[in-house]
């Protein structure tokens, strides 16, 4: 295997300096682009974490702003149902010695046109015997 027959000439080729710059030009350009791209993504990752812990800042907060205010209105709650009790009342008055007591049965009269006790009240007794009193 012999070389071959066939001779290979190089064929001097110019290029001019325009297009020699341009390439490099072209090349610095796509460089630059590219770290401005990534610039870029460093930036708006660093803005969307910052803005992601802010958030989670709020968010704690919130829910123990929640939690405080929820345990408010069951104190709050309790609180009414305290003040709603006749036992309340009745406690202060003995504390206070104001000397009242509850009516004797016959001593509460009802008077026409009042409105009828609720059923299940604590003087219902009290008036059904009131009426027997008088006779009605």
């Amino acid at each position: 295997m012999g070389r071959s027959s066939r001779v290979v000439r190089w064929e001097r080729v110019r290029v001019s300096p325009l297009e020699a710059k341009s390439r490099s030009g072209l090349v610095r350009g796509m460089v630059a682009l590219t770290v401005a791209l990534a610039f870029g993504l460093v930036l708006v990752f660093v803005r969307l974490n910052s803005e992601q812990v802010k958030l989670k800042r709020q968010v704690t907060e919130l829910r123990r702003g929640f939690g405080l205010r929820s345990k408010e209105i069951e104190n709050l709650g309790l609180e009414v149902e305290m003040y709603r009790s006749g036992s309340r009342i009745f406690a202060q008055i003995q504390r206070l010695r104001l000397g009242l007591r509850m009516p004797e049965p016959g001593q509460v009269i009802r008077m026409r046109g009042s409105a009828a006790p609720a059923r299940g009240s604590r003087n219902q007794g009290e008036t059904e015997l009131a009426k027997a009193d008088r006779g009605g």
